[in-house]
């Protein structure tokens, strides 16, 4: 659940400004490559972006058209390697219903999305992009940065969100975490974003 948080945080959020290019980088047992259009400027979104079996990180690299996209859109593009070469074919380990934080590739994407996530200068940019798509009143966004990112839903959100969580479950691979365990995670990613840099 965790890994699904942070996913979704991160298609909102981005890395901080570079020169446009491609880079190595290493990250908790896999390497990855990442591209920072060179307009890196306000409203950028992280797009992290998994290879297909048979394929690798480089590979996607290569034919994914991902240059001309970032820079269209001000996207930062990240493609990791699959760790280990993969369980077959160069696969991710992303199929079954026994998946934790720590087992499988969770840990890995866990490890880097946080490291992403990490620098503080995304928190501007993520409320730049939030302000210019999806600014409503009730949404506060003026005054979205450290100490006051809100992430977590107010009390007259959560039992909507519970009844729609109720109704999703099915849809979940395996037996769907209890929603109050979402919540804790959901509240420790807010805790995360508001400690002191």
């Amino acid at each position: 659940m965790k890994l699904l948080i942070l996913l979704w945080a991160a298609l909102l959020l981005s890395s901080s400004p570079a020169t446009a290019a491609w880079r190595r980088l290493p990250s908790a047992g896999l390497e990855y490559w990442i591209y920072t259009p060179a307009k890196a400027g306000p409203a950028r979104s992280l797009v992290l972006n998994l290879h297909g079996c048979t394929q690798t990180a480089q590979d996607f690299k290569e034919r994914g058209n991902w240059e001309a996209t970032a820079e269209k859109h001000n996207l930062v593009v990240a493609i990791p390697d699959v760790p280990n070469g993969g369980v077959v074919l160069g696969c991710w380990d992303y199929y079954g219903a026994d998946h934790r934080e720590s087992n499988r590739h969770n840990g890995a994407l866990i490890a880097l999305t946080e490291k992403l996530l990490a620098d503080r200068a995304l928190g501007s940019d993520a409320v730049a992009h939030a302000r210019m798509f999806f600014d409503r009143r009730d949404f506060d966004l003026a005054t979205a940065q450290p100490p006051n990112f809100a992430v977590a839903p107010t009390p007259a959100m959560t039992e909507p969100l519970r009844t729609d969580y109720r109704l999703m479950a099915p849809m979940l691979f395996g037996p769907a975490p209890a929603f109050e365990t979402v919540l804790a995670a959901v509240a420790d990613l807010e805790r995360q974003l508001n400690a002191p840099a």
